[in-house]
């Protein structure tokens, strides 16, 4: 049963992964930034934006996600940046994707790779491992098609 569950939510997210989106061109969205975050960028390493509700710090939802994303950091800290940011920082910049009422999400960008969107809190370590693999330029095996969030295309790309 458990085999079962875990196959329908991959079957769903890699479906949702083939709608993409369309947002403002990567030097608007880096305007947002911090300059230690856009020279991230500049250098060619992955940013991970992320935002969540402060409410949720005290649920089993958070420790999971926290604990998905600090092992991944640990792992990846010389390749990537992750960055807390706020939905109020990205809504200018995002409103073509994100809900007006979802205000956990995380973001992912490269310079010159594609940008991925993940509503809600990440779960599921295999999304990283995804992000990871398209980033490297490595072959992506079907499980890390299924985990793969939802591409948005930003303007001008």
């Amino acid at each position: 049963m458990r085999f079962l569950v875990s196959f329908f939510m991959a079957l769903c997210l890699f479906a949702c992964a083939q709608d993409t989106n369309q947002i403002q061109s990567s030097g608007e969205l880096l305007k947002t930034l911090s300059d230690k975050v856009k020279m991230s960028y500049e250098q060619d390493k992955t940013i991970v934006l992320f935002a969540y509700e402060d409410e949720l710090e005290n649920s089993e939802a958070y420790a999971d996600w926290a604990a998905y994303l600090n092992d991944f950091y640990e792992g990846e800290s010389k390749h990537f940046d992750a960055v807390r940011v706020t939905y109020s920082d990205f809504e200018k910049n995002m409103t073509p994707f994100l809900k007006a009422t979802e205000k956990n999400f995380t973001l992912f960008l490269k310079k010159d790779m594609p940008v991925y969107y993940y509503e809600g809190l990440i779960l599921e370590p295999q999304v990283y491992a995804a992000v990871k693999q398209v980033y490297q330029k490595s072959d992506l095996n079907d499980e890390h098609r299924a985990f793969l969030p939802k591409e948005v295309k930003l303007e001008g790309r």
